[in-house]
């Protein structure tokens, strides 16, 4: 039997060379595609506080009275 590299799952990703293990995709990104290099960010008024996730459906509208302007997604903050 072969043995060969192991595409990362949805889910996680690994941006570099000759690992061993894939990541969990970040708080405020999701990973849908096998052999991700990299999280895709939530987008502006949407955030994700969990690790790992696979679909951009993860990412959640912010309340009302409430504002995420940023692109990582992992929190959102009260409106003023």
């Amino acid at each position: 039997s072969s043995q060969a590299c192991i595409k990362c799952p949805v889910g996680s990703y690994n941006p570099l060379t000759g690992q061993s293990t894939c990541s969990k995709c970040f708080p405020g990104s999701y990973c849908d595609t096998i052999g991700a290099t990299s999280g895709k960010s939530c987008p502006a008024g949407t955030y994700n506080p969990n690790e790992g996730s696979v679909s951009s459906q993860a990412c959640i509208k912010c309340p009302v009275g409430t504002h995420y302007p940023f692109t990582d997604g992992s929190v959102y903050f009260p409106g003023w």
